[in-house]
């Protein structure tokens, strides 16, 4: 296990990768990241954002803001507010980005349209939201009854599903639980559970996505954003789209040269 605290999303991916490059064959199990202030961005994290933008694009793989828009559709919310999120992302947007039938989908789209056995899927983002205004707004605050997990229950944000997803060994969700907390003094807290994380291709969009997630539940509920913490089961430098091992690990010096400065 491995724990590293830093203050904002590409802070903390870069710790995390750094620590990544130095251990043998560049993995780590149970590696947690606990992002302090995840909804900030300083100069120097958008040095590294660049830094690791480029690399993808040259590459040919998906940019960072195309991976965060993966677990939350931040352009939709600028644009159309929440309505943007619940209905024009899974009614207009999802339907024209999914790749076949093949495709297992969008932790998005699982936000919002989760299928139930009557055939009438349910939005477990908004249920979870109003949960939480109800909660608060009568003064019995429930501060851990929040969560994004397997299930299909109406009080959960299902993001893996053990029936469609567990025939997949590989290209299937790697993001199965996302838990929702209200502290004490009204901040949220979020702590999402990856069975297997990608650092060089995905961690930085993923943990910008879920800041995103995180911030938009809390424009809906009045709480102040909290630490985001992430808990990867599985973590790796990996080499699986075209870059060699060396290319992964100049990556991460070159991030680091960038947020220096």
């Amino acid at each position: 296990m491995k724990a590293i605290a830093q203050t904002t999303c590409e802070q903390a991916w870069l710790k995390a990768a750094e620590h990544l490059a130095e251990v043998r064959d560049h993995t780590q199990y149970n590696l947690i990241v606990e992002i302090e202030r995840p909804v900030l961005h300083e100069a120097s994290d958008h040095r590294i954002r660049k830094t690791v933008d480029g690399f993808l694009r040259d590459y040919g793989v998906h940019p960072i803001s195309t991976v965060a828009g993966t677990i939350f559709p931040a352009a939709e919310y600028v644009n159309h507010g929440a309505r943007g999120v619940y209905e024009t992302y899974p009614e207009e947007v999802y339907p024209e980005i999914r790749l076949g039938p093949s495709d297992w989908g969008r932790y998005a789209h699982r936000l919002v349209r989760w299928p139930t056995s009557s055939g009438n899927p349910i939005n477990p983002l908004k249920t979870l939201v109003e949960k939480m205004k109800q909660q608060l707004n009568n003064g019995r605050r429930m501060r851990a009854c929040y969560e994004l997990s397997l299930t299909d229950s109406a009080i959960d944000l299902p993001l893996y599903d053990p029936v469609a997803d567990g025939r997949r060994s590989r290209n299937g969700p790697c993001l199965s639980h996302v838990s929702f907390k209200i502290g004490a003094t009204d901040i949220l807290y979020l702590t999402a559970l990856y069975r297997s994380h990608s650092y060089v291709s995905r961690a930085l969009g993923n943990f910008i996505g879920l800041a995103g997630l995180q911030a938009f539940v809390c424009d809906q509920t009045g709480l102040a954003p909290g630490p985001l913490v992430s808990i990867s089961s599985y973590a790796r430098l990996e080499t699986d789209a075209g870059w060699s091992v060396s290319d992964a690990l100049q990556l991460v010096e070159s991030a680091r040269l960038a947020e220096r400065g």
